[in-house]
């Protein structure tokens, strides 16, 4: 997910099939994708906290 950030569910899914041969839903992928996301760049909220220290700058 790093390597490649815009990465959609359908293609977490070819690659989990691929590498595993597990098929997974597209449910399954867009949350492991959100997650992911949340993981690399932090929150929603600790952003938006960010954000206030950026306006000041």
């Amino acid at each position: 997910m790093r390597a490649q950030i815009d990465m959609c569910p359908s293609d977490i899914i070819s690659q989990i099939n691929a590498k595993c041969n597990i098929k997974i839903s597209y449910m399954k992928a867009w949350d492991a994708r959100r997650k992911a996301i949340k993981t690399i760049f932090g929150g929603w909220e600790k952003s938006y906290k960010k954000l206030y220290q950026f306006v000041s700058a």
